[in-house]
């Protein structure tokens, strides 16, 4: 965890509760049919600026590395029960904000329910359905570059 501090309460409760094997099989499944990589991660950190914090990370990640930038991050701080959802900026020219808030809309009730791994699982497979029709798995394109399917931490 960051700066050596141990997770504690709400953000330990929140770890706990998802499932990890779930999610992984949800991103591996999502990102069967397309060329885009979705990641997860949970911060223990509760920033003030919760999208400058996932953009940083999505670099930090290096998913904006990825050859066609049509990456999503689903970054989560469940100290200060917010999350923002990233998308690489090919995404962005094709998803638009309705079907973001859309998605932020659905994951905030699963989580508001308790249901973090459900919420984390939906929130994949609506980004896998976006990223399939919109950029569709391509027998010659460039290879994915491999960036890992494990919820991420910090």
């Amino acid at each position: 965890m960051a700066a050596g501090k141990p997770v504690i309460g709400k953000v330990r409760k929140f770890i706990d509760g998802v499932d990890d094997v779930k999610v992984v099989a949800a991103i591996r499944d999502a990102e069967r049919n397309s060329t885009g990589q979705i990641r997860v991660h949970l911060s223990g950190r509760s920033t003030r600026d919760i999208e400058k914090a996932a953009r940083e990370r999505f670099v930090m990640l290096n998913m904006a590395a990825t050859p066609y930038r049509n990456a999503v991050l689903i970054y989560l701080q469940p100290r200060s029960r917010r999350f923002f959802i990233a998308g690489d900026v090919a995404l962005d020219e094709h998803a638009g904000t309705e079907f973001w808030q859309s998605a932020a809309d659905a994951l905030s009730a699963d989580l508001k329910e308790g249901r973090y791994t459900e919420g984390l699982v939906g929130a994949v497979r609506r980004a896998g359905e976006l990223l399939a029709e919109r950029f569709p798995k391509v027998d010659n394109g460039p290879p994915k570059e491999g960036l890992s399917d494990e919820i991420t931490e910090d």
